[in-house]
């Protein structure tokens, strides 16, 4: 064997290392050193989880004000290269029902992460994509984060600094080892994350350059690596709001999700193939605040929940009350202006709420 083919062995053995999905597919990652893996994901693998949870919001002292919404779908993480990972969901349900506006936008676009050994560098979107669906993706991208040096116990009960989608935290970690098995435990405090909110200059609003009157605001989550395979992720996360110092009504916000491996090796989504179509955007791994595409088809959508809501006041408050104010704000968000202030018109003349 001459030196040229051993060395168009060696080029064609890395090419095939670093893009197990051809030249057309795109990274995100801009650097990957390979030294002291913490996790083994193989490129060129798709593994497959069940992703489910449930949040519930609820006005404390006040009869009926819970909101409760459970979802499941399937996290589908492609390896596409020792570096990077695209991210995909399928199958989504919420409270047990399929096929609900806005499903098919979650579900059409892969969400590339640049992840260094499990901490994340940047992700880069679609540009086609919702920020708003991008912001899903981060989510569940920020519970696989392990910022740790190593999986070594001596890393345990250590502060070390984390960038996810609640913004730069100081993150509390804990680690065990059983056999084959390690298990992580990271802790935040909201309070104390820089960028949590954002600054007068990502969004002009007057109320976030004072103090929000956050009571707690915490996050949990417990992470189990089997032989450098992620197998479970399970989140809670806590937070109380009150309205106004003194008064004792308060809000309190909780959210538990659970991710467990299903398959190690299932077939890529067809939606892979989209990542080569357009130019990948970059971005950090926190919270979009960008506004949501509007959608003016939603603007009937909105009136009838309007009407709804009057419906169901009229006489008094009834369990119902709170789902269908979320939904109502939720909607406002994503009408265009003209749509918005043709509703605001009915309203004052109240041809919605007589």
């Amino acid at each position: 064997m001459t030196t040229h083919t051993v060395l168009l062995l060696l080029a064609l053995a890395a090419a095939a290392a670093a893009a197990p999905y051809g030249g057309t597919t795109q990274r995100c990652s801009t650097e990957c050193p390979l030294a002291a893996a913490k996790l083994s994901f193989i490129p060129g693998k798709t593994y497959s989880y069940e992703y489910t949870g449930k949040s519930t919001v609820q006005l404390k002292g006040v009869e009926g004000g819970q909101v409760e919404t459970k979802w499941e779908k399937q996290v589908l993480l492609t390896v596409l290269g020792p570096c990077d990972i695209a991210v995909s969901f399928k199958g989504s349900k919420v409270d047990g029902k399929t096929g609900l506006p806005g499903s098919d936008k979650l579900e059409r676009y892969p969400l590339v992460v640049a992840m260094t050994d499990g901490r994340v560098q940047r992700v880069c979107s679609h540009p086609d994509d919702d920020p708003w669906a991008i912001n899903m993706k981060k989510g569940v991208v920020s519970t696989l984060q392990i910022s740790l040096p190593s999986l070594s116990i001596s890393n345990s009960g250590l502060n070390f600094t984390e960038t996810d989608v609640l913004g730069t935290c100081p993150t509390y970690y804990e680690v065990q080892a059983e056999g084959a098995k390690v298990l992580v435990k990271k802790e935040k405090n909201h309070r104390l994350c820089r960028e949590h909110y954002p600054t007068p200059d990502e969004i002009n609003l007057p109320h976030l350059k004072g103090p929000l009157p956050i009571q707690e605001s915490r996050s949990v989550c417990r992470q189990e690596i089997d032989s450098g395979i992620i197998s479970s992720v399970v989140c809670e996360d806590k937070k109380v709001i009150k309205p106004s110092y003194g008064i004792y009504k308060y809000v309190e916000a909780k959210q538990e999700s659970t991710m467990k491996l299903t398959s190690s090796d299932v077939s890529a989504p067809d939606t892979i193939s989209r990542i080569g179509q357009s130019e990948l955007e970059p971005r950090s791994l926190r919270y979009d605040y960008e506004t949501a595409k509007k959608d003016p088809t939603l603007v009937p959508q909105l009136e009838q929940t309007l009407r709804y809501l009057c419906e169901i006041t009229r006489d008094g408050v009834e369990a119902d009350t709170a789902a269908q104010l979320n939904k109502a704000v939720h909607l406002m968000r994503l009408i265009p202006e003209q749509g918005f202030n043709d509703i605001y018109t009915k309203v004052r003349s109240k041809q919605i709420c007589p």
